[in-house]
């Protein structure tokens, strides 16, 4: 966690804690729907705002 601290710039455990479970929790959440949500072709799917997020990162080379 200190590591994390000293590149985002948290100043103490808890904000990392909080910050860390969030990013756990939204991982899971897209791990769980991809399991639930039959594979279907990009083109037919529902994104979540997630993976919109990231899917507009992709298109714009970020």
């Amino acid at each position: 966690m200190h590591e994390i601290m000293a590149v985002t710039g948290h100043q103490s455990l808890k904000e990392v804690e909080r910050y860390t479970k969030e990013a756990q929790r939204r991982r899971l959440a897209s791990t769980a729907m991809a399991k639930l949500v039959p594979a279907r072709p990009k083109s037919e799917r529902i994104l979540s705002p997630l993976e919109k997020s990231r899917d507009n990162s992709e298109e714009k080379g970020e």
